[in-house]
């Protein structure tokens, strides 16, 4: 295995799959009413997310997660994560004003995401949300998202914005594992719990849609 290849990501993957992945991965951000974070490996995913503030591509941050699944670093199958709180704290300190935090401390896991976001989003009025994850769990964020969407008849529109700079071959912050055994993983997730996600032609449908 290559140190850090940029196509080693592409070798577990085929077909439409495999293109939607190269999708995700290349979308461009948009102007947007909020950018989320979810939680997870630690501040992998912070820097994307003060970026994409900074550079003014949404006027607020929504964190969506939880403080209950926080294990012990090293603990088998532990979810050991950063407190929504040091979340926080960590956006008042880069710049993030008060107001402009939201928090969804009510999903436990990927499939919660899309239910607790979208309502928040509801109150809020917002009709564009950009999506921030790791980039091996980004397949089954957009999956996942695509499948609420349509069983709730949403016209939300997501734009994926993985933090790219994250080395494939590197341990994921928090993890024992490095990102591209996550992604292997993820992949497993994505069979084991198919009829929670959407199929990879109603991926494309919905890429087709709001993309394209």
């Amino acid at each position: 295995m290559k140190k850090d290849s940029k196509n080693i990501k592409f070798n577990f993957l085929t077909g439409d799959a495999k293109k939607i992945f190269i999708f995700l991965l290349s979308q461009h951000p948009e102007k947007s009413d909020v950018v989320v974070w979810l939680q997870g490996d630690r501040y992998d995913r912070s820097g994307k997310v003060v970026e994409l503030f900074k550079k003014g591509f949404a006027p607020k941050v929504l964190i969506s997660g939880n403080n209950i699944r926080i294990g012990k670093h090293g603990e088998t199958d532990a979810f050991y994560d950063t407190k929504l709180d040091e979340i926080k704290n960590f956006l008042l300190e880069n710049g993030v004003k008060g107001k402009d935090i939201l928090v969804d401390d009510d999903s436990l896991n990927t499939a919660q995401h899309p239910e607790n976001i979208c309502k928040i989003a509801n109150e809020q009025g917002w009709k564009k949300i950009i999506l921030v994850s790791s980039p091996y769990h980004q397949l089954r964020v957009f999956l996942t998202f695509v499948k609420y969407f349509n069983n709730n008849n949403l016209n939300v529109k997501m734009i994926n914005q993985p933090a790219l700079d994250l080395p494939w071959n590197g341990v994921a912050g928090g993890k024992t594992k490095t990102r591209i055994q996550l992604f292997i993983d993820e992949l497993a997730k994505i069979k084991k719990y198919k009829n929670d996600l959407a199929s990879y032609k109603e991926a494309k449908e919905y890429i087709n849609s709001h993309y394209l």
